[in-house]
């Protein structure tokens, strides 16, 4: 066989048309992976991509071979692929499927070395599994119901994708898994339309597909539901992932989180809006033509590649954007833990927090915590190094909590630390968190390497605390004294223009009392204003509170107890 023509014949083994859908899909996980450019180019990296494109063109090919002889009965493009394996030759492709799937491995288990992790080949193993067995007997998962979607789900979509951002990202947080979890959801359904276009020959031979098994109209309504519980998956994750890489307010200052998130998430929906009209009309199609007559216009309306793409710009488009957030965040250098003799830090500039460590805030019961990631980029330090990262979070002056994580490891130049840690806190708008990054010194002693990283609170004046105490006066009146802390954590604040107002409630809502403070001194930055308001009437020991913080007559802060029980 000439050159020429083995080259034709594998590519439509391997779906070359595939291909347009195959390459944003790379991009998509560089950029939701990558925390800068030259990361693109690391040795792992580009062994993982090789390995992914490798395992996913074996699947093709063991398709191919498997079905060569029910493909040639077909009168759509499977003949196509059919006579495609008879140019190869069923040698020459087992050949090819042997070492597309040893390369991989090989590569995979390269990848583990330089990692140290057993996960990217624990992943691989378990695709490669899956992927064989979706084709092959005696698993022929492709022919057996629900095995159908979990072995074509995990190994084309899940398992590649997860093992693609551990390797690039050298780590995958749990709002990233469950991303790839609704991607994979939602580009599976779009299989069902494919498979759709070959019911009425799947089921004269026999082969249980999920439309043959399920009946072709509602499996084409189950890919529809599969469709949009997969995007609102993604759109739901996709919060957190701007929470977590930055929004885009490095392009404009209008683009906080809200605004990042609904453009980002309208973008994301319009590359669905092509597969997803096509299930659609599909499935309509069918309530009024019989499935002999309708499959005509089923094979024009289908154009599986051609959804699969659509898809896939408009994720790249999203993941690009997150990626330019991580990119222009604003950079801070660190020194590296180098000492002298006498113990003392000599400053360089050979680490770097990749961005600006970010926070995300959760409720959790009664209790608020807070999510911080952190990542870190050695440029040239080497050898043993122990280094020690301490997070906190803080309300004014007062610590939350605190949390320290060690890194005592041999470091070589050029590699990459993801860190998470949890925390509580205090209110998702009035806790700041500061990261610092320290080393032990020949001494002992634990040095800052760098000016610790502050990441401010929401709201620069806050009640931080209220403590009600009850009593009962001469006249055996309910009363109660409340004692209030408030935080201000920048800005002057001058005599007379922070005002605090309490209002009483009986259980029914019956309003038993309304007193208005003021400052009586300036509230000067990182300060702490602490009040005791003293006799509010109240006709109840279960009486509640509403408690407000103004300044300069703009209410800034509000915050309600009450019950028996708060006290």
């Amino acid at each position: 066989m000439k050159l020429k023509e083995f080259i034709k014949a594998y590519l439509i083994t391997i779906r070359y048309e595939y291909i347009p859908g195959m390459i944003p899909a790379l991009m998509v996980v560089l950029f939701l992976g990558s925390s800068s450019l030259t990361r693109f180019l690391d040795i792992e990296v580009m062994e993982a991509l090789l390995a992914f494109s490798l395992l996913y063109f074996s699947g093709f090919l063991i398709n191919a071979l498997v079905d060569r002889e029910l493909d040639a009965k077909y009168d759509t493009f499977k003949k196509g692929i059919s006579g495609a394996v008879d140019d190869l030759g069923t040698r020459t492709l087992k050949l090819l499927i042997i070492s597309h799937v040893g390369v991989a491995i090989a590569l995979s288990l390269h990848i583990t070395l330089l990692m140290d992790s057993f996960v990217p080949i624990f992943l691989v193993l378990i695709g490669s599994f899956f992927g064989l067995g979706y084709s092959v007997k005696p698993f022929h998962f492709k022919v057996h119901g629900i095995w159908h979607g979990i072995a074509l789900g995990s190994s084309a979509f899940l398992l590649p994708f997860t093992f693609l951002i551990f390797v690039i990202g050298q780590g995958i947080s749990w709002p990233m898994f469950v991303f790839i979890l609704g991607f994979s959801f939602a580009h599976y359904a779009m299989e069902f339309g494919n498979q759709a276009i070959d019911y009425l020959q799947d089921k004269k031979e026999g082969v249980m597909t999920p439309p043959v098994r399920w009946g072709l109209r509602r499996s084409l309504v189950i890919a529809l539901w599969l469709a949009f519980v997969g995007l609102g998956i993604e759109l739901s994750m996709l919060y957190l992932l701007i929470l977590e890489k930055g929004n885009l307010t490095v392009l404009h200052p209008l683009l906080d989180n809200t605004v990042s998130f609904g453009l980002m998430g309208a973008l994301l929906m319009s590359g669905y809006l092509i597969p997803i009209k096509g299930l659609w009309r599909m499935s309509t199609l069918l309530e009024f033509m019989s499935e002999e007559a309708g499959m005509p216009h089923l094979q024009k309306i289908c154009n599986y590649a051609k959804w699969q793409a659509s898809g896939m710009v408009g994720l790249t488009i999203v993941s690009g954007l997150l990626f330019s957030a991580v990119l222009l965040q604003p950079v801070v250098l660190m020194a590296p833990a180098v000492f002298n003799d006498a113990g003392e830090l000599q400053v360089e500039d050979s680490m770097m927090f990749t961005q600006r460590p970010s926070v995300y805030f959760f409720e959790d019961g009664d209790d608020t915590n807070v999510m911080v990631n952190i990542s870190l980029h050695n440029r040239y330090l080497s050898g043993q190094q122990n280094l020690r990262i301490a997070v906190e979070s803080l309300s004014g002056p007062f610590v939350i909590d605190r949390v320290f994580q060690h890194l005592y490891t041999d470091m070589e130049p050029g590699s990459y630390w993801n860190l998470s840690t949890e925390l509580s806190a205090h209110e998702s708008d009035d806790t700041s968190v500061r990261v610092s990054i320290l080393a032990r010194n020949p001494l002992g002693d634990y040095i800052d390497l760098t000016e610790p990283v502050f990441l401010d609170a929401i709201k620069d004046l806050y009640i931080y605390k209220v403590e009600p105490v009850v009593w009962r006066d001469t006249f055996n009146r309910i009363k109660f004294n409340v004692t209030i802390t408030v935080c201000n954590d920048d800005y002057q604040r001058p005599l007379g223009t922070v005002e605090l107002r309490v209002v009483s409630y009986t259980p029914n809502g019956f309003k038993t009392d309304d007193v208005t403070i003021t400052n009586t001194e300036t509230l000067r930055p990182g300060t702490v204003w602490s009040e005791t308001i003293n006799d509010i009437l109240s006709l109840s020991y279960d009486a509640y509170f509403d408690i407000y913080l103004s300044f300069e007559n703009s209410e800034v802060d509000s915050t309600r107890i009450g019950g028996a029980s708060e006290y």
